[in-house]
């Protein structure tokens, strides 16, 4: 397991030299040098090639790597998806919030080709209590809100976000998630609190009051 990571960080590093034109004599960029090494990187479980991956086939904006470009097609967002499922589950904060987004809307999860058989996004769909997990999964994972080395595409949602959105899924219910008001009061609760606590006084005071509504709507459950 060890020896696959390091060779997925060497594939990796690879990919960064191609792009930036280290191995020809003019600096001229081999971008689909770049681009094969990026996928031998994510075959070995590099998370960074997961979610890099994941961006240039789902179209999203991206600072590493920005030179490379697919075809926007069904079969690519596909793709896109399930390399950011596997960034996700190797414990990328951002792809988590991402993949939750895309559970949640139901929008960008994949339209594949009719008979493709190669990708598990064929069977995804909305779904609220995909969403919830995944919304709850980087919650309880740490990041590296300002750190010097992480790229904008590696920044997750702020804590509140994150527990607002919670929240809304749970107070309204559907899409194979349970309603449950109470506990969507403790999450606006819980949003408050984070929101509180890096000075954002004005959208506290919205998810306390959020709370209190959920609250009351409790007895309606079920």
């Amino acid at each position: 397991r060890e020896s696959l990571r390091t060779l997925g960080m060497v594939h990796f590093d690879l990919a960064t030299c191609h792009k930036m034109g280290r191995f020809s004599n003019d600096q001229t960029p081999d971008l689909e040098s770049a681009l094969f090494h990026l996928k031998k990187a994510a075959s070995c479980g590099h998370s960074q090639a997961f979610l890099t991956l994941a961006y240039i086939h789902l179209q999203l904006p991206h600072q590493e790597f920005s030179e490379i470009s697919v075809e926007a097609t069904p079969a690519n967002e596909c793709i896109g998806m399930e390399y950011l499922v596997q960034a996700a589950e190797e414990g990328v904060a951002a792809a988590m919030v991402r993949v939750a987004k895309a559970y949640e809307t139901g929008e960008g999860l994949g339209k594949p080709a009719e008979g493709d058989p190669n990708f598990a996004a064929t069977q995804r769909h909305q779904d609220w209590r995909e969403a919830a997990r995944w919304y709850s999964r980087a919650l309880e994972t740490a990041t590296d809100e300002g750190s010097e080395t992480q790229t904008p595409e590696q920044a997750r949602d702020p804590d509140y976000t994150i527990l607002a959105r919670l929240a809304e899924l749970y107070r309204g219910g559907g899409h194979g998630l349970e309603r449950d008001s109470q506990k969507a009061g403790d999450l606006y609760t819980q949003a408050a609190e984070a929101a509180m606590a890096t000075m954002k006084g004005k959208l506290a005071n919205k998810f306390y009051m959020l709370a209190e509504e959920a609250w009351a709507e409790a007895p309606d459950d079920g």
